[in-house]
């Protein structure tokens, strides 16, 4: 509330309706002024006296600034509305508006005499203003003359009605301020669930990447299997050629030595590769088995942030309610 402004907090239209039928109904002049005593409402029921003829001049016009700024200063350091006599030698009062406890701004009311006009005063004023003497007599035997009493009585019933617009006012104020910070929180809240959401769905991508490989592996895997289940057919056939083999040599004497020899290392080289397609079989096997784990995880990874997108637009659908209602409320 440091800088707060009189326009900031209460809505002039509203202010000016306000004091717009408090003139009716006085009789009396009235104007809402910021803390330099510069009006931000329209006159009410303000008469030639002031608004043609010593406002109209500029000396005029910042003497009485200078009246509203003081009449409102000293509103606030008695905290009860302040009558006055202004530089003009009209009676006026001033009662301040109050935020948290900062003077923001004044309503200054008045614009009557409480005795018959002094003329021969009201022409020194003329002329120290350089206003046509007899037009400012003129002017100010139209001002009404009320009693004290009636001024004070006015007078504090503008500051009940300012005292209840304050007050309306702090609350909407304050309301208006917390839903400012809602409106901060959730749109942290939903900077964070973006970037949850971007995490998320980047980690899917990944999880569906790494299934579509271990796919790819499972095949190959198959594959291998079913060459090592070939070379495991030619080893036996391999076998049983060189046993034959063997026979033959046998059956051919000394001449068969050497090809008793080959037909040995034959069947070494098919035992061996018998062995190796059992270790690539076990090999493989493991392999699948852990693909197989993997697969499953790598499924079930994918299940579960599925479902945490889900929820996440759950709840990113319900912080835009919130903030939707929250714009509504407040518009």
């Amino acid at each position: 509330m440091e800088n707060l402004k009189l326009t900031d907090v209460i809505d002039i239209n509203y202010l000016q309706a306000v004091q717009d039928a408090f003139s009716d109904a006085t009789g009396m002049a009235s104007i809402s002024v910021d803390m330099s005593g510069v009006g931000i409402t329209k006159p009410s029921n303000f008469h030639d006296f002031c608004m043609k003829y010593t406002r109209g001049c500029s000396e005029g016009l910042r003497r009485c600034e200078d009246c509203d700024r003081r009449g409102g200063e000293e509103a606030l350091s008695t905290g009860r509305p302040a009558v006055y006599s202004c530089h003009a030698g009209l009676t006026d009062f001033g009662v301040p508006i109050i935020m948290g406890g900062k003077h923001i701004g004044s309503i200054i009311g008045g614009q009557v005499i409480t005795h018959e006009p002094d003329e021969e005063y009201f022409r020194g004023v003329a002329r120290e203003l350089g206003i046509n003497p007899d037009e400012y007599i003129e002017a100010v035997r139209k001002i009404p003359i009320l009693t004290d009493k009636q001024v004070r009585g006015a007078a504090n019933l503008l500051g009940l009605i300012a005292t209840r617009i304050c007050e309306q006012a702090n609350v909407t104020f304050k309301l208006e301020e917390d839903n400012k910070v809602v409106e901060e929180n959730i749109s942290s809240i939903k900077e964070i669930l973006k970037e949850f959401y971007d995490d998320s769905e980047t980690l899917n991508r990944s999880q569906t990447e790494l299934a579509a490989e271990i796919d790819k592996i499972t095949k190959l895997l198959k594959e291998i299997n079913n060459v090592a289940k070939l070379v495991s057919s030619i080893a036996d056939e391999t076998q049983m050629i060189s046993f034959n083999a063997s026979i033959e040599a046998a059956r051919a004497g000394e001449q068969g030595k050497s090809f008793t020899i080959i037909a040995g290392e034959i069947r070494n080289l098919s035992e061996q590769s018998k062995d190796m397609v059992a270790s690539v079989q076990s090999f493989t096997s493991n392999i699948g088995s852990s693909v197989q784990k993997t697969s499953a995880y790598s499924k079930k990874c994918i299940e579960a942030i599925n479902n945490e997108l889900e929820g996440l637009k759950v709840i990113e659908d319900g912080v835009n309610k919130i903030k939707e209602r929250l714009e509504k409320k407040y518009k």
